[in-house]
């Protein structure tokens, strides 16, 4: 939900009456806390902790994800290493992850086949399959991205997911799937207004108006001032001509 000064609470009651090994957990979760709070020295430190507490626990997926966020993805990559002995759904996370880690560095290929992977680990996650026709759009395989889109909108009425198909069919129909990501953006923002202002954000900025999408991205960033929220706030505020 976002709502990091409710979890950071709810963490806090959690550590007062829990015992043993899942004080690494509580560790861990704390530490994505304040990474989503910009404060990464304290992450970081958090995600230490987690892991003398716990040596063969989860913790190096949430260091992976920190040195993500840092651009470090040598680092990232190294620490999923870490990871062994996973099934399920557990496999396809980490999977997904290392395709998301690809696609970030244009390594498309390889992050095809980690998507690949997630969906053959945990069959029908849409997630995954969104990702995957990310892959193909990139690479000029169209219809190939379309009907993964089109598969993900009728399951899960995903706004994104309705935002990418846009780019895959005709103008007609494209305006038609931006009206509506942007009908349920809306939505979203009166209903989930911590959770949703992110993505919605994604809309706003490319085809929104910009004096809006700055106004959304100040209140994202004031929600969660970290790495991904403020380099959104720095696109909308050029978006709006605020260059300095």
């Amino acid at each position: 939900m976002h709502r990091l000064d409710a979890a950071e609470e709810a963490l806090d009651g959690a550590q007062r009456r829990i015992l043993g090994a899942n004080h690494a957990a509580i560790a861990a979760a704390r530490g994505d806390l304040y990474l989503h709070r910009g404060l990464f020295d304290v992450a970081r430190s958090l995600f230490e902790e987690s892991e003398r507490r716990s040596p063969h626990g989860g913790a190096a997926s949430h260091v992976a994800y920190y040195h993500w966020q840092l651009g470090d993805y040598a680092a990232a990559d190294a620490e999923l290493d870490r990871l062994t002995l996973l099934r399920g759904r557990h496999l396809a996370y980490l999977e997904f992850t290392r395709g998301m880690l690809d696609f970030a560095q244009g390594r498309h290929g390889e992050a095809l086949a980690h998507y690949e992977a997630a969906d053959d680990a945990f069959s029908g996650w849409p997630l995954v399959w969104e990702h995957m026709a990310e892959v193909h759009q990139a690479e000029g395989r169209l219809f190939l991205a379309e009907a993964l889109y089109r598969r993900v909108v009728q399951l899960t009425e995903s706004p994104s997911a309705m935002t990418m198909l846009a780019l895959c069919v005709d103008a007609d129909e494209a305006a038609y799937w931006l009206r509506r990501a942007e009908a349920l953006h809306r939505r979203d923002l009166e209903l989930l207004p911590e959770a949703s202002a992110g993505h919605a954000l994604d809309y706003f900025l490319h085809h929104g108006d910009p004096a809006e999408a700055l106004d959304l991205a100040i209140r994202n960033h004031g929600l969660r001032p970290g790495g991904e929220a403020t380099v959104k706030f720095a696109q909308a505020l050029c978006n709006d001509g605020a260059w300095a």
